[in-house]
């Protein structure tokens, strides 16, 4: 007996351990991280709300399972004790049955309805958004910020309600006062009074749910557009009104039912209300839309259609679109060239998915380094304006040798990455690899750049914790046979501290070593929540995080900026994603210290009343970007994540006139390309290019447009990330009557040119691959030119080699080996072509001195061209146009 009881002590402390205190360690060690990280208000806020919210929940339930027990107790309770086998059989005994069941109700409520704390902070803190809902007139801040709310109180009164009646009518035939008899169905007056009490409270709830629905139509997914459509606002919303009066009726007669014997008024209200339910919400509605709305579906949905078009182009900021004409003309001058120099110098030829591999072969150093992305964008290398690719070496522990995976291995010696990759996205080396402005560990520069503080502690790779500043040195990078070691010196994360705090924090992190372990010191440092993703959430889980972050280098460090988005799916008439939301901005953009994990947020959209809102429940939590660091903000980039979401909409509803949408006669589409031999959708990419109606070059994220199910072009978006003009999109728009090659057809071109097929085809048979890379559709003042690099992979070796650009341009395509060549023999302007600007030989009557000059101006320009300079090259063409009129003049 005694051997039993112990291990049920055993077993009751093990239940203790896990119930009680992994909960109070995780909750610990997560303030010792907020604290840390100077985020004590933040934690403060969220779990005050939390226990808020929580709490009144938890009273609701408990009071909604306890009283409704006590009251249901009457004459039956010994019988029910007799059921449950209680001893002894007292009223007190059942009170507490009551009771722990009221606390387990209370308990599983409240902790479930806590996480719903931003619906109930969100409504206290709302900012009106200053537009009103064409229906109802209400500003549609109500709809994204009150509307969830009252359907939160709603749901939780009436599931408590419900909870409350189940176990009530439960403790009622478990005590024999509801049961059969052979005369039929025995309720006792006491059951019948609360029972039907609980019916009014449920039928008042009912009502309250009518009365939302109404403004839930606006919301509506049924219909030709989203949101309240013409059955709806003339037949559905009368409905929910009368349907709202009906279920307060029958709510008031169950009420009077309970203190009369009578049920005629309770079930003739019931019924009532059920024949309403069904005409009003499936037959009327249906009838209308088949006899009434589907013959005159224009004539009837075209102001509904208004409201969609409307609401959808504000939900995601498709307002800030302009939309300009943009008429080819294959006809490209000197001077064209020379203005848009910048332009074809920054001409993307290293594909970033190729690139990843290159990196991985050539500058990963060890196993154990990880190239988790490449990343486009700019800087000024030697005073000149240049789009770049690089990524971070991060350290990716999975990769250590097997018998490496050990806990001080993973824990204390192998922490953090080290710097990372840059190289020019237009060059490369006479091997066809890219030339690198950042190489090696350590860094190596060749641009100017410096990376004094190479670690990276945190980053897009990291996930598990580490701890630093102990008495094992940690592996900071190799160094031919050796290594060198450091110790991290940096401000993140929260020590470790004396034995007992140590206790709690091993077993948060479920390692019984720590405790053992001779390296730790009461100084050393915890670091946690190293993904920079997971760090922002922990401080702001009420935005959607960018799923690209990107590395910056900037005074010596390396930093994270990592797009974050507001986001609602309450905002009326706005068609959802396929991720359910209908409204979103980038309000938020997050900076991180890969050194020391620091994180700030920067609002970048003050307009936005979700934001406003959430800097209402979190003060001090943002800072506006007139504060965002100089050094950073020129590589502030718009995101890829919002542009194909706004891409995605704005190739339907670019059509403002309802007949035209309700056709869907001009639905546009992303365009596909040849990728890895299959056909992929063009992704948007970064350009440096002066736009049309520019004065200089740029950095935009630019997508290319086709209409639905054809493959010739009709626009390009871009998106400018450049101040001033950042967070502005342009939407050029080609005549539709004119034919524009798409990338798919130009690809087809490609494909039936002889002499890039035929190499194509060499390439294939010796034991290499050929791997085409983005399609890119460089704008160039009113013309197009296309340029796709050619990558070749020998069988086995996952290193591409960049060994070919072709480019197309007008009805020329041509494949070179580099980018100048490509690019001016697309043009025309290869000195290898004969062309209207080279000089022939001297004629009888010929001036000698003209000859040689254009001779020399010729060889000029030939010289630019090679280097890539165009300015220098328009120059010398327009000097020599001139000669060459003298010369003919002369004649």
């Amino acid at each position: 007996m005694k051997g039993r009881r112990l291990r049920l002590y055993g077993l009751g402390l093990i239940a203790l351990l896990v119930v009680v205190l992994r909960p109070l360690a995780v909750f610990y060690t997560e303030l010792l991280w907020y604290v840390s990280e100077g985020r004590l208000a933040v934690f403060a806020t969220v779990w005050k709300a939390a226990l808020r919210v929580g709490l009144l929940a938890g009273v609701l339930f408990f009071a909604a399972v306890y009283l409704n027990l006590r009251l249901a107790r009457g004459e039956n309770w010994v019988t029910w004790a007799n059921v449950i086998q209680m001893v002894p059989r007292s009223d007190r005994v059942l009170r507490r049955l009551a009771l722990l069941a009221g606390l387990v109700a209370g308990v599983v409520a409240g902790t479930a309805f806590a996480t719903q704390w931003p619906a109930v902070e969100s409504f206290l803190a709302q900012v009106p958004f200053g537009l009103t809902d064409p229906v109802f007139g209400r500003d549609v801040g109500w709809y994204v910020f009150a509307l969830p709310f009252y359907r939160l109180v709603h749901s939780a009164l009436n599931a408590a309600t419900w909870l409350g009646a189940l176990v009530a009518a439960a403790a009622y035939i478990a005590g024999g006062a509801i049961g059969l008899t052979q005369s039929g169905v025995k309720v006792s007056h006491r059951a019948r009074r609360h029972l039907l009490l609980l019916l009014g409270l449920l039928l008042t709830w009912k009502a309250w749910g009518y009365y939302l629905a109404r403004f839930g139509l606006l919301l509506s997914p049924r219909g030709i557009a989203f949101g309240a459509g013409y059955t709806d606002v003339h037949v559905s919303l009368p409905a929910y009104s009368v349907l709202t009066a009906l279920a307060l009726v029958a709510a008031f007669s169950a009420l009077i039912a309970a203190w009369r014997r009578s049920y005629t008024l309770a079930s003739s209200a019931l019924v009532l209300l059920l024949i309403g339910s069904f005409v009003g919400g499936w037959l009327a509605p249906g009838v209308v839309q088949r006899l009434i709305v589907t013959p005159n579906e224009i004539a009837r949905e075209t102001p509904y259609i208004v409201h969609n078009i409307a609401l959808t182009n504000f939900g995601f900021g498709l307002g800030r679109i302009t939309e300009r004409p943009f008429a080819v003309e294959d006809g490209l001058t000197s001077a064209d060239l020379a203005r848009n120099q910048g332009t074809l110098n920054n001409v993307r030829i290293w594909d970033w998915r190729a690139l990843r591999q290159t990196y991985s072969q050539l500058q990963e150093i060890r196993p154990y380094y990880h190239f988790h992305d490449v990343d486009i964008d700019r800087y000024v290398i030697d005073g000149t304006y240049r789009q770049v690719m690089i990524a971070a070496r991060e350290l990716n522990q999975a990769k250590l040798p097997a018998d490496a995976h050990n806990w001080v291995n993973l824990r204390l010696k192998f922490t953090h990455g080290y710097g990372a990759v840059m190289s020019p996205s237009n060059a490369v080396a006479t091997d066809g690899r890219p030339l690198f402005f950042l190489r090696d560990i350590p860094p190596r520069s060749a641009s100017g750049l410096t990376v004094q503080r190479p670690e990276l502690y945190f980053g897009e790779v990291a996930s598990q914790y580490v701890i630093v500043k102990t008495a094992e040195q940690e592996f900071d990078y190799p160094a031919g046979d050796a290594n060198v070691y450091s110790t991290y010196q940096g401000s993140g994360g929260f020590a470790v501290g004396g034995f007992l705090r140590k206790l709690v924090i091993a077993f948060r992190l479920g390692t019984y070593e720590m405790l053992f372990a001779t390296e730790i010191r009461p100084e050393s440092v915890v670091l946690m929540h190293r993904n920079i993703t997971d760090r922002a959430k922990k401080v702001a889980p009420f935005l959607v995080y960018d799923e690209d972050p990107y590395v910056v280098v900037n005074e010596g460090r390396l930093w994270w900026i990592q797009d974050a988005y507001t986001v609602s799916s309450g905002l009326p008439y706005s068609q959802p994603t396929r991720a359910g939301h209908n409204y979103i901005r980038n309000s938020v953009k997050v900076v991180t210290d890969a050194y020391n994990g620091t994180q700030e947020f920067y609002i970048f959209d003050e307009a936005d009343p979700v934001i406003q809102t959430y800097s209402r429940i979190f003060p001090g939590l943002f800072k506006p970007q007139a504060k965002f660091p100089a050094g950073l903000l020129a590589h502030v980039r718009y995101p890829v994540d919002l542009f194909n979401q706004q891409i995605e909409k704005y190739n339907v509803y670019h059509m403002r006139d309802p007949v035209v949408f309700f056709n869907k006669e001009d639905v546009w589409a992303v365009p596909r390309e040849n990728f890895g031999g299959s056909a992929v959708p063009v992704e948007p990419y970064y350009v440096i290019m002066r736009l049309p109606d520019g004065d200089r070059e740029e950095f935009v994220l630019m997508q290319p447009l086709t209409p639905r199910g054809k493959d010739n072009m009709i626009a390009w978006v871009a998106a400018r990330s450049d101040a001033p003009h950042y967070g502005t999109l342009v939407a050029y728009l080609f005549p539709k009557q004119e034919l524009v090659l798409g990338p798919m057809q130009v690809e087809a071109r490609i494909d039936q040119n002889p002499e890039i097929s035929a190499q194509l085809t060499l390439w294939g048979t010796g034991g290499s691959s050929a791997l085409r890379g983005n399609l890119l559709v460089i704008p160039i003042e009113r013309s197009l030119l296309y340029v796709e690099p050619l990558y070749l992979q020998a069988s086995g070796n996952n290193l591409p080699e960049l060994k070919r650009v072709i480019a197309a341009y007008g009805d020329r395509v041509v494949m070179e080996e580099t980018l100048e060549r490509a690019i001016a023999a697309a043009l025309g302007v290869d000195g290898r072509r004969p062309g209207p600007v080279t000089p022939g030989q001297p004629q009888p009557g010929d001036n000698p001195e003209l000859i040689a000059t254009a001779r020399a101006l010729w060889v000029e320009a030939q010289s630019a061209l090679r280097r890539g300079d165009w300015a220098a090259y328009g120059r010398a063409q327009e000097e020599l146009g001139r000669i060459l009129e003298q010369l003919a003049g002369s004649r």
